[in-house]
């Protein structure tokens, strides 16, 4: 084999035995004890129905109109809540009340809050294990946000939601264990929930030029470098008192040649199919056998902007070009294309999943690193803003991707015609100033947003017709 070709990916057996980790892990052991329960509940469910099919045989006298009451009473779907944040507004910042922290719909809908309601009905039964960053007694009070009475939190019951997404996605999901009371859980490869970890022999182009490296010399990484899991890996959340798992799964963007592979935290395999593939899949696969979970998450979101835009803003620096300029047509045609082939990854991994496309937020403050570390000093022009342009390009690109389909495969538009989009990052243009550092927005207030917004795409999932 030449030393330019790329070995294909080898996944190894795991070298650990992981069980002794899950009998010590309380997030785990809480996991374990509700397979056990919810099984209690599957025999339970299955006897109340034979007992209604005798009752339905026996009573044979009863009027058909009656019957049919019962039927629909008991068997029918419930009619799907409207998304309030399928409707035009504005949204609501307040550093002192994070239940303040609102997207006001233009129409006569109300501020939605559900997020308020599912964590009421968590620590009902279960109080949280830690203090929460939104903590008090407001989920005491008889009555929820803007004196509305609460909303039903049962639909968020034993539900799964897997994230693919950068690091933006990775604090959402932190802010939302800080909002629950909860921990925030690494997934190393010796997490009884990870699968074998995988090696991924580097190209040797993957380690020159001052495109990766600024000093021009190889990395000296002759083989996948270890990585940090602690941010290139995954995490999860698990809220116990509705026995709710959201799992985010990290990416490096679209790019399919290798580009990030330089970093010295890059953790493979590196592609975003296969992370969905091989890392999401198989993080499903082991919590069902391990915990009792299904293995096919209730919603998965997934997103790529920031790596990509950074990407094409390097390049444009080693070639003394403009960061400023809209994209080539080139650039956003194949982002348009890469944006399907994720889209079409998910649901082959996924194929009952409700799956929907999350737009990324804008930050355009001057980056203090990141994706710009190891580039030279003498550069004028480096570590620009995330361009807004861009970013716009690239959300117009997905967008277009989903809902425009005449160039579309046969496969892409049975995929596409069932994805949606999560506006999340759009909601949030203008609100750079709300942000942690170059990149990052605060938990106030679009931590709260994003996990209000999850709340409504869960249960528009779970109480879809289709569901």
């Amino acid at each position: 084999m030449s030393q330019s070709s790329v070995a294909p990916l080898i996944f190894k057996p795991a070298a650990l035995d992981r069980t002794s980790r899950s009998l010590h892990d309380p997030v785990l052991r809480h996991l374990t004890q509700s397979k056990a329960t919810w099984a209690r509940r599957a025999v339970n469910t299955s006897l109340l129905c034979v007992v209604g099919v005798l009752l339905y045989i026996t009573h044979t006298e009863l009027e058909q109109s009656t019957l049919s009451e019962v039927r629909e009473y008991y068997f029918s779907k419930p009619t799907r809540p409207a998304n309030p944040y399928a409707s035009e507004g504005y949204l609501s910042v307040n550093e002192s009340d994070p239940h303040a922290n609102r997207w006001h719909p233009y129409s006569d809908e109300p501020a939605p809050a559900l997020w308020a309601s599912v964590l009421r009905a968590s620590w009902r039964d279960a109080g949280p294990t830690r203090k929460s960053e939104i903590g008090g007694r407001w989920h005491e009070e008889s009555t929820g946000p803007d004196s509305r009475d609460w909303d039903d939190a049962a639909w968020a019951r034993n539900r799964t939601v897997i994230v693919v997404g950068d690091s933006t996605s990775r604090m959402n999901l932190k802010y939302l264990c800080e909002m629950a009371g909860e921990p925030f859980v690494e997934l190393d490869w010796d997490h009884p929930f990870s699968p074998s970890p995988p090696t991924e022999p580097l190209q040797d182009d993957y380690m020159e030029t001052s495109l990766r490296d600024s000093s021009g010399k190889p990395s000296g990484m002759p083989v996948t470098p270890a990585g940090n899991p602690n941010t290139h890996q995954a995490h999860y959340c698990y809220v116990p008192g509705v026995d709710l798992l959201v799992m985010q799964i990290f990416n490096f963007g679209l790019d399919e040649d290798g580009f990030w592979k330089w970093r010295k935290t890059y953790t493979p395999p590196y592609k975003m199919e296969d992370r969905i593939s091989y890392l999401a899949k198989g993080y499903m696969d082991r919590a069902a056998a391990i915990a009792g979970r299904n293995p096919s998450p209730d919603l998965v979101y997934l997103s790529s902007a920031l790596w990509d835009s950074a990407k094409f803003q390097r390049e444009d620096i080693v070639l003394d070009q403009s960061t400023k300029h809209p994209l080539s047509t080139e650039r956003i045609m194949w982002y348009r294309q890469r944006v399907r082939s994720v889209l079409v990854t998910a649901r082959r991994a996924f194929p009952s999943s409700s799956i929907k496309w999350i737009s990324n937020s804008y930050p355009h403050k001057p980056s203090n690193g990141w994706f710009f570390e190891n580039f030279e000093d003498n550069k004028s022009n480096k570590r620009p803003a995330q361009s807004e342009i861009r970013l716009e390009q690239m959300q117009a690109a997905a967008r277009s991707a989903i809902t425009e389909l005449g160039d579309a495969t046969p496969e892409e538009v049975e995929v596409l015609s069932e994805v949606t989009i999560c506006p999340w990052g759009r909601m949030l243009l203008g609100y750079e100033d709300w942000q942690i550092d170059d990149l990052h927005p605060t938990l106030l207030p679009a931590g709260y947003l994003w996990a209000d917004m999850l709340m409504y795409d869960l249960r528009e999932a779970v109480l879809s017709p289709a569901a």
